[in-house]
């Protein structure tokens, strides 16, 4: 997922804590110090958060940075977490009280304005349109209604996909489309080589 983020680069060097505690080896203190927003990092290290429940325990992990602070979130549920210091080290606290989990794997997560959103995913034999944003009052998660739901699932080698955070708009390459309940007898995973972009101050996608 956006893999091309050039302030990529500046966390490699860098693991982040887990729940309990920050690693030693790799300290999570420059980016829970960096003062900028870092709408969404592709992370393929090792863990950051290490949940009690083993069903959560793979489930793939996302990093976001605005200016409320540091946030994991667990593909593929509803879980989230913010960092804090802890006795002089990051700790990882949940901050959701999400029931429901299993639709959103391959989302596309990230920040805008500081609030958290996640665009789209799999779940449940079919991949979904969804924009969801997270309430920091109610802690949980809210859907926006959007002009049309474009099926979005991200997450491949290939993917093309670049966030203009300046101006609120998430350009997409091509979607991808996957509906394992259809009995069409045509493939079932497709590819739309269209270029289309969420304009997030309108909440409307726009085909270029």
């Amino acid at each position: 997922m956006n893999k091309f983020l050039g302030i990529i680069g500046v966390f490699i060097v860098f693991n982040c804590p887990s729940h309990a505690q920050e690693n030693k080896k790799y300290p999570a203190a420059p980016l829970f110090n960096y003062p900028g927003s870092i709408a969404s990092i592709s992370w393929d290290g090792s863990k950051q958060v290490f949940p009690s429940e083993p069903r959560f325990s793979n489930l793939p992990q996302c990093l976001v940075k605005n200016r409320k602070g540091l946030y994991v979130i667990l593909k593929g549920s509803g879980r989230l977490y913010k960092a804090s210091l802890n006795d002089g080290s990051i700790a990882f606290e949940r901050m959701d009280s999400t029931f429901y989990f299993g639709d959103n794997f391959d989302s596309f997560n990230f920040s805008y304005r500081d609030t958290l959103y996640s665009l789209g995913g799999y779940g449940f034999w079919e991949t979904n349109g969804l924009l969801r944003y997270y309430v920091d009052m109610r802690h949980e998660w809210e859907i926006i209604k959007l002009n049309q739901k474009l099926p979005i699932k991200t997450g491949n080698t290939y993917d093309l996909i670049w966030y203009d955070q300046i101006n609120g708009k998430l350009y997409f390459g091509f979607t991808t489309e996957e509906n394992s309940t259809t009995t069409e007898k045509i493939s079932q995973n497709k590819i739309h080589f269209e270029t289309m972009v969420l304009d997030m101050k309108q909440k409307k996608w726009l085909q270029l």
